[in-house]
């Protein structure tokens, strides 16, 4: 049995996740932190504090401390308090399955590596549509 504060923890982590969603990569703008698989987990403590997880594209990532802030004010326009955690992390986890964000994240390790960025992606033949 669901008990009432379980489904309201569930939905203060749902609304979290929808202010997150629409936050994009500040290099990138049409793709957005999701989908660069960038935000990593969200945790509601017994403090009601959340927790955010975040993980660099690269090592290095001059836009981290952006995306920081950007999560960090996200979450406290929703009234919470936040914690906001980078960890570094292989990014084997990466998809290439033609997925949207399969191409997001193709189209950013080819951003990591080259600053000719268009023509990774045009060789690619990534179209990305809202």
């Amino acid at each position: 049995m669901t008990s009432t504060l379980q489904i309201q923890q569930s939905d203060v982590v749902n609304n979290v996740w929808n202010a997150l969603d629409v936050l994009t990569d500040p290099e990138i703008p049409v793709i957005t932190l999701r989908e660069m698989g960038i935000i990593r987990d969200v945790e509601l403590l017994p403090d009601n504090t959340v927790v955010v997880v975040i993980t660099p594209t690269y090592s290095g990532c001059p836009a981290m401390e952006q995306i920081h802030d950007d999560v960090r004010c996200a979450v406290k326009a929703l009234g919470l308090q936040v914690e906001v955690k980078t960890q570094l992390a292989s990014m084997d986890h990466r998809l290439d399955d033609g997925s949207r964000q399969g191409q997001a994240q193709s189209l950013w390790n080819c951003t990591a590596q080259s600053s000719m960025w268009h023509a990774c992606a045009a060789r690619k033949r990534y179209a990305f549509h809202a």
